[in-house]
């Protein structure tokens, strides 16, 4: 998988807003449709990773988020060992309060800080 092109596939953040709603759809996807492409080129399934954020993708595309649904398809080629959550199995969610405050907060200490 060629994960560099498939990022630069991504248009930036000023040229999404740029486009008109039709178009905007038409990026996103592109880009999930990239993203699958791209998998099966290799010869393979997704792992849970990627088919965890394509699905995520998906969603966002459904609800007219393009840019989330982008930015999923973004991390759903990270490498591997670049994956700094692994996707949790439905049956293992957070679902009370208590479990998604540690959750947030897990990924509060994970996010990058600017210098």
């Amino acid at each position: 998988m060629n994960r560099a092109a498939l990022v630069a596939l991504a248009p930036s953040t000023e040229e999404l807003h740029g486009l008109a709603p039709p178009a905007q759809l038409e990026a996103a996807a592109k880009q999930i449709r990239a993203t699958i492409s791209a998998i099966e080129e290799d010869g393979r399934e997704p792992d849970e990773w990627e088919a965890a954020k394509i699905s995520d993708a998906c969603n966002a595309m459904a609800h007219g988020m393009w840019f989330l649904a982008i930015s999923e398809c973004v991390l759903a080629v990270e490498a591997p060992e670049a994956r700094l959550l692994q996707p949790t199995p439905l049956h293992q969610m957070p679902t009370t309060l208590g479990e998604l405050r540690a959750l947030e907060l897990r990924c509060y200490q994970l996010a990058p800080r600017q210098q």
